[in-house]
């Protein structure tokens, strides 16, 4: 009576093979590509965190250096010596400074704002991963007061 059974009983065709092995790989497909955006997400907010710390603390550097008390400097001229004689950073003229990936631009003539501020402003360049690698770059800016 269990021959009879077994003999009698129907096996799944090739075709529903197939269509289970198709929906199981596009469920699993759509599985990856949404771990693998994840990942690339977290990665690229991560460097973007990195770049606006770094530009942060390069800001609060050149805040808590100034004054007559540090001697470091206390105008824009006493700024620009020290950045590059100081901190290492390149001139590359008209006011912008360059050191590994990070680019100082200080502003000395803006008619819109008081002689004795400095508008400095602390560009970080970082790789977008989400983008194909493309560079992108956080930007701070402050004014700092002359003595």
């Amino acid at each position: 009576m269990v021959k009879r059974y077994i003999r009698n009983k129907k096996g799944i065709s090739l075709v529903e093979v197939l269509l289970a092995s198709t929906l199981i790989l596009f469920v699993f497909t759509g599985f990856v590509n949404a771990f693998y955006y994840s990942v690339n997400l977290r990665v690229n907010s991560q460097s973007r965190l990195q770049a606006v710390l770094k530009a942060q603390t390069c800001i609060e550097e050149l805040r808590g250096s100034r004054g007559e008390l540090r001697g470091e400097w206390s105008d824009i001229d006493g700024l620009e010596a020290w950045l590059v004689d100081e901190k290492g950073y390149a001139d590359s003229g008209d006011g912008v400074y360059m050191k590994d990936n990070i680019v100082l631009t200080l502003i000395s003539s803006d008619t819109a704002i008081p002689d004795e501020l400095i508008p400095v402003y602390a560009e970080v360049r970082y790789e977008d991963r989400m983008d194909k690698g493309k560079v992108r770059s956080v930007k701070l800016m402050t004014r700092l007061r002359e003595f």
